[in-house]
């Protein structure tokens, strides 16, 4: 059983600085200089109460997808770039923050994740109106990503079952295709620094933060974490690379995955014993 936990923060397109995605007959820019709460054609579902920040990005903002915060949620939709057309290759890349979480010396869960997901995933059946975090891979289990299409997941916390793999998930990054695993890779340093290809995380924990009765929603929450790079890339033979703190994850992997209509999603939880924020800040993403 996975014991109680919280989620650190993340900075990227998720604690985003910017982000960036393009498709077949598309392309879309996040920077987050201006309040994506106010954007009528983003969907942003969860507990967070404050999921943007207009400074301190790398320029500009950033999406704060999670806090140091115990029991929270976030599911945030993005709009359609290609207007109901058909994807068969995309770019996906942005800027993460990730790291010192509040409790338990550091160590952070639940995680998140970056997907694109077909038109007819669960997770996007009751848009416009939410994104309903049991309708994940795994129910309730958003660091898992979503169903169908292709999902990211960052997990920093070891102990649930996925749902095509009974031996479970692992403390580390996991790609997933239509709900199929094809790679688990472990990442065993915990709050490593951003040259550190081994670490989720993008900095170092900051005890005497916290010991001294630290505001999650505080600056000098985040102070001592930097901006990682985070590039999924989908080619037109359905070909799937991954990059991490520029290390090469998958190589242009073979992938099952077909074209089709779908958009991106992310997303992220806590749990209530040992949390860390999740930033995010976008330069571009293209899907093509």
């Amino acid at each position: 059983m996975m014991q109680p936990s919280k989620l650190a923060l993340i900075t990227c397109l998720l604690g985003m600085n910017a982000l960036a995605y393009h498709a077949r007959a598309g392309t879309a820019t996040y920077d987050f200089t201006t309040d994506p709460t106010q954007d009528p054609k983003i969907v942003i579902n969860g507990a967070n109460d404050t999921p943007w920040q207009a400074t301190g990005g790398n320029p500009g903002g950033f999406l704060a997808l999670l806090y140091s915060i115990g029991s929270t949620a976030e599911t945030v939709v993005f709009p359609d770039i290609d207007n109901g057309q058909t994807v068969a290759a995309f770019t996906f890349e942005c800027d993460l923050r990730i790291g010192n979480a509040s409790g338990n010396a550091g160590r952070p869960a639940d995680g998140f994740s970056v997907s694109f997901a077909r038109d007819t995933d669960p997770v996007l059946v009751d848009l416009p109106t939410t994104a309903d975090p049991n309708n994940f891979a795994a129910a309730g289990q958003p660091e898992d990503g979503t169903a169908t299409g292709i999902a990211v997941g960052f997990d920093t916390w070891q102990g649930n079952t996925l749902p095509d793999d009974p031996t479970g998930d692992i403390e580390g990054i996991i790609v997933r295709v239509d709900n199929k695993t094809i790679l688990k890779q472990p990442m065993p340093t915990r709050n490593g620094t951003c040259e550190d290809a081994t670490s989720m995380q993008t900095g170092p924990y900051n005890a005497a933060f916290w010991d001294g009765g630290g505001d999650a929603h505080d600056p000098q929450a985040w102070a001592g974490l930097c901006w990682a790079h985070l590039k999924v890339d989908l080619d037109q033979q359905g070909k799937l690379t991954v990059v991490w703190k520029g290390k090469t994850l998958l190589d242009a992997f073979q992938t099952t995955y077909f074209p089709s209509i779908g958009r991106l999603v992310l997303a992220g939880r806590t749990g209530g014993a040992n949390c860390c924020p999740i930033h995010y800040h976008g330069s571009g993403c293209r899907i093509g």
